[in-house]
């Protein structure tokens, strides 16, 4: 189904835009996931999110790297933050103002790229159960909330891998003229 180009446009600069704020937005799910005020099954559907950015994992099939692995990296992370919304509502002002860049436009982002990938989203929201499973250095998301040696495993990681990560706007950008190729195979897969 072809858009017009100036909704194609728009979602791309918004996805390029979440994509290079990936950093902050892991470092605001690690502070999510830390929280002891928050049910364990939330926490862990969150550090799940940041298991499944360090591991590496495409939900997306047939992506192979650059900008276009981070799309799905995005997308799951908000999915799990709007399932940690539904299992933790009475945390959510609290939670807005400890991680805005996290809470403040997601029902937005979320409409947005549900409009934009339409019932494609649905690989990605199938998939939200199975990341709590993903492992990372031999640990799971589950453990990470659980148990305090492996949630400073998960936050010396993220750390590191940070610190290796180089987005460049105009790299983003430019491998982002892609999208539609790889919404089309996420819309694909639910036919």
């Amino acid at each position: 189904m072809a858009r017009p180009d100036s909704v194609d446009q728009h979602f791309v600069e918004w996805m390029k835009g979440a994509i290079l704020s990936l950093p902050q937005s892991l470092k605001a799910a690690l502070r999510v996931a830390e929280d002891q005020d928050i049910p364990d099954e939330g926490r862990a559907l969150v550090a799940g999110a940041v298991v499944h950015w360090l591991s590496r994992t495409n939900t997306i099939p047939g992506v192979r790297g650059g900008a276009l692995a981070y799309v799905d990296d995005v997308l799951v992370l908000l999915l799990a933050v709007e399932r940690l919304t539904q299992l933790a509502p009475e945390a959510i002002g609290r939670l807005q103002a400890d991680s805005p860049e996290l809470f403040d436009t997601l029902a937005a982002d979320l409409a947005r790229a549900r409009a934009y990938f339409g019932g494609g989203m649905a690989v990605l929201e199938q998939a939200l159960p199975r990341v709590v499973k993903l492992k990372h250095l031999g640990r799971t998301a589950e453990q990470c909330v659980k148990d305090e040696s492996a949630a400073t495993m998960l936050y010396e990681e993220v750390h590191a891998k940070l610190i290796e990560l180089d987005l460049e706007p105009d790299t983003v950008g430019r491998e982002l003229r892609e999208l539609e190729q790889l919404a089309d195979e996420l819309r694909r897969r639910v036919n």
